[in-house]
């Protein structure tokens, strides 16, 4: 039903065209009548109507100002003029107007229902548009997740170039990415989904999906993002914005709750790859190759733990099978995990049927074999009663009856000379570590950067603080920022060195930051540890 009001100084007229003619009829109710335009507008000011029949010609404000008012505050308003002969030209001003129809005095009630007729017929076609809009709205929106999802895989796979073309993309989904944030792109390769699946209908599988990404959509705004979603079927990204300076904690804390929420919640085991930092949606299709390939390369944040980083200089560029082979198996091996070692061997193992000879296959898995002792030698120097007998080994080797038991037979060398390596040898990650210290325990003094001291050990920037922060429990920055403040405090204790000069000599260039740094850190500004202290 329409709501319409009646304005007009004649009460005969209005009263008139109130009782006498058959609004319901039209879907029509008049919810109210008026003497005057300026009543008429204090009413509409208040209420919303969708129909105004007035006088043209009323004291205070005429039914053409009424017109305007009431449209500024309803465009959807309609008008129908009610005007005498001698109004006509004052009427074309009201047509200007936007009126939907006029009618002549004597008021006619076959013209005046003419005229209604009209007026709910372009009411209806209105309604019944913006019906149609709403429920292409209500599709719309019931499709936002979908869209976002198709435009996020997109930027996995395609050169993003028209940036500008794509920030509306990304404003119109509603996608909280922008080319300011620092980000880095975390995927989630799960392993063993096909036995989750293979015993779903379709549309389980799909609810099965949709519970982990709402599950881990959750997790990740946690942590301030939200960007969760499948790429394939067997595996999920995540684009998470680093905006805390320490994020490698958060960082590191997101993956782990999320990998706890795959195995403990739904039973699956993932690899997870984190890519470097980036800046610039043009780049998410980089930073996600760089996830992919750390995953396939399984370089391990840590002994035990799936999660991946990117390391520079993958085995992808090597060309000979034989050195791709020996870099696999050591970094499986290295790694402590059974789980790595097994699914790196299958690997190399199939690469046999790549060489052409069956000699050149048998010469390949030998190599394979002997791979494992060249990691035991530190081992062995370092541990004298250490022993392998390299000789039974080739000799259980041989009397292996096919192929398949020689890989077999290697696989379980393999495992041997993990438990040996994980129980008898430090962690590699420590090691790392180790060396990490005395490069910046050699270099503080100079200007270094996380980025030189990465490059130098092979990792990337995000990866050693990551794997720095689980291992040491404080930041790089802080390590470094510790150092030099610990030297500088030897410095000034010694009194032949110039107090002013320590600050260049711990690598600080502003004397000013070095001092507020310096009692922050210890409580007393340069001079006065000086003082103390001598």
């Amino acid at each position: 039903m329409y709501k319409a009001i009646i304005v007009d100084d004649e009460s005969i007229i209005r009263n008139g065209i109130k009782r006498h003619f058959d609004w319901q009829s039209h879907g029509i109710e008049i919810i109210a009548d008026f003497s005057d335009g300026q009543k008429a507008c204090n009413y509409i000011e208040n209420n919303l109507i969708d129909l105004i029949v007035t006088d043209v010609r009323m004291p205070y404000i005429d039914g053409i100002e009424l017109s305007k008012k009431a449209t500024l505050l309803n465009p959807a308003v309609k008008i129908i003029f009610i005007s005498g002969h001698a109004e006509v030209n004052y009427l074309k001003d009201a047509l200007k107007m936007d009126a939907v129809d006029y009618i002549l005095k004597p008021i006619n009630n076959n013209e005046l229902s003419a005229a209604v007729t009209r007026v709910v017929n372009i009411m209806d076609r209105e309604r019944n548009r913006q019906a149609e809009i709403k429920k292409m709205e209500a599709r719309l929106g019931q499709s936002i997740p979908f869209l976002q999802e198709r435009f996020l895989m997109m930027l996995l796979k395609e050169d993003t170039s028209n940036i500008e073309k794509s920030m509306e993309r990304i404003s119109f989904l509603d996608i909280p990415l922008n080319n300011d944030d620092l980000y880095c792109v975390i995927v989630f390769k799960v392993r063993n989904l096909w036995k989750k699946l293979c015993n779903l209908s379709e549309k389980q599988r799909l609810m099965f999906s949709l519970q982990i990404k709402d599950a881990c959509t959750e997790i990740l705004k946690k942590y301030g993002s939200s960007i969760f979603f499948e790429n394939e079927q067997d595996e999920y990204v995540a684009i998470y914005n680093t905006r805390e300076n320490d994020f490698e904690t958060e960082l590191l804390l997101l993956v782990e709750e999320i990998q706890c929420e795959f195995e403990k919640e739904y039973e699956l085991m993932v690899s997870i790859g984190i890519s470097e930092l980036f800046s610039g949606i043009d780049q998410i299709m980089n930073a996600y190759n760089d996830a992919v390939d750390s995953i396939k390369n399984c370089y391990l944040l840590n002994e035990n733990s799936n999660i991946s980083v990117k390391k520079y200089g993958g085995t992808d560029d090597t060309k000979s099978i034989f050195e791709w082979a020996k870099n696999t198996v050591y970094e499986s091996i290295k790694s402590g995990d059974v789980e790595q070692v097994k699914r790196h061997a299958s690997q190399v193992f199939a690469s046999a049927s790549t060489l052409k000879s069956v000699d050149d296959q048998q010469n390949y898995l030998t190599f394979l074999l002997m791979l494992p002792f060249n990691l035991l030698a530190d081992l062995k120097n370092k541990e004298n009663n250490f022993h392998i007998n390299i000789r039974e080994v080739l000799e259980s080797f041989l009397c292996c009856s096919n192929p398949r038991e020689q890989e077999k037979f290697i696989l379980q060398l393999y495992e041997k000379v993990l438990y040996l390596i994980s129980s008898k040898s430090e962690t590699r990650s420590s090691l790392l570590i180790k060396h990490v210290k005395s490069i910046i325990r050699e270099k503080f003094m100079e200007q270094i950067s996380i980025a030189s001291i990465a490059e130098s050990v092979n990792l990337t920037p995000t990866y050693l603080c990551v794997l720095f922060k689980k291992e040491t429990g404080e930041t790089i920055n802080d390590y470094i920022t510790r150092t030099r403040l610990e030297h500088a405090k030897k410095l000034l204790c010694d009194p032949t060195v110039k107090s002013y000069d320590v600050c260049f000599k711990v690598g600080y260039l502003s004397p000013s930051y070095f001092s507020n740094l310096f009692k922050k850190y210890t409580g007393m500004t340069p001079g006065e540890f000086c003082a103390v202290k001598n």
